[in-house]
């Protein structure tokens, strides 16, 4: 069987980055951890699942910056707790502080293949 390269375009770079955030909807409220993160969200390890679509707000307690998220993608539960991916309502380019310089994100990109 032939393989084929599969080129993923993102719309800024992904790191591996560790923060503990809290999410929260109405009173429910969890903590989690990051473990990839970019411009406009991020992968979380959460002790709770949370539906798609849901809205939440999350809070880093690193940075102490909170913005309005929405539920992207679950992945289901893994030793760490539930995989949940998490996209910013509005782009924020420095909710991670200096651990994500958004700066550089034109000159960490890869362009897609022609």
């Amino acid at each position: 069987m032939d393989s084929v390269a599969v080129s993923e375009v993102r719309r800024s770079p992904r790191l591996l980055v560790s923060h503990l955030v809290s999410l929260s909807s109405g009173e429910d409220q969890t903590w989690a951890r990051t473990a990839v993160v970019n411009r406009h969200g991020a992968l979380v390890l959460s002790a709770q699942e949370f539906d798609s679509a849901r809205i939440l707000e999350m809070s880093d307690r690193k940075t102490g910056a909170r913005a309005d998220c929405r539920v992207v993608w679950s992945g289901g539960l893994t030793a760490d707790g539930y995989k949940i991916g998490i996209e910013f309502l509005q782009e924020q380019p420095h909710y991670w502080g200096d651990d994500y310089n958004a700066d550089n994100d034109a000159d960490n990109e890869t362009p897609a293949p022609r």
